[in-house]
């Protein structure tokens, strides 16, 4: 999978509409593949912050990432 290339049309949508949190948590699973866990955190954080909606599952993966963090 083209991770690199998804996360550039992430950032071109985000560029269009930075209020779309589905953009940030999506630019956010690519960077968990490329191993960019900082900028996966710094994605996810938006999106949450954005959504009012609490989501459970997105909750869930924002501890994963820093649980990966950690273990550096």
């Amino acid at each position: 999978m083209d991770y690199e290339g998804a996360i550039e049309d992430f950032n071109k949508a985000i560029e269009l509409d930075p209020e779309d949190d589905y953009s940030f948590y999506y630019r956010s699973e690519c960077k968990f593949q490329i191993y960019d866990y900082i900028g996966a955190i710094e994605d996810i954080n938006k999106s949450i912050s954005m959504d009012e909606r609490e989501n459970k599952e997105v909750l869930l993966e924002r501890k994963e990432l820093f649980e990966k963090v950690r273990d550096l």
